[in-house]
């Protein structure tokens, strides 16, 4: 675990199990924005130096270039503006990623329930 991460509430176990004990059961809602909150302050975070260097990197790669390649093609071949063209690349990439994601997601909980079975 993260140094940082060290500090903020609910980070320590031993705080959250003597707490645990202390209170009533709480409410499914509410657990589930602790569980929420933690789940965001918990989350790695780079510091802007390390952001603006990924940034810097990525935007230098010939991945990058092609993609931009490929922005200018669809703007020519379709005759359209290049802001148009990478607005439409982008929510390609994204769509199929988030299907991808959601698709490896269903296969993984199916796995997991033949296990069950």
């Amino acid at each position: 675990m993260d140094s940082r991460n060290d500090s903020k509430e609910g980070s320590n176990p031993s705080l959250l199990h003597s707490s645990s004990q202390s209170t009533a059961p709480r409410a499914p809602e509410a657990l589930q924005q602790i569980f929420n909150t933690a789940l965001v302050r918990t989350q790695p975070s780079l510091s802007a130096e390390e952001i603006s260097r990924e940034l810097m990197k990525s935007v230098a790669s010939p991945a990058f270039r092609a993609i931009l390649g490929a922005v200018h093609r669809l703007s020519v071949d379709e005759g359209i503006d290049e802001r148009v063209a990478a607005e439409q690349v982008i929510a390609t990439f994204r769509k199929v990623d988030r299907l991808w994601g959601d698709y490896l997601t269903r296969e993984g909980m199916e796995a997991v329930l033949r296990l069950k079975s």
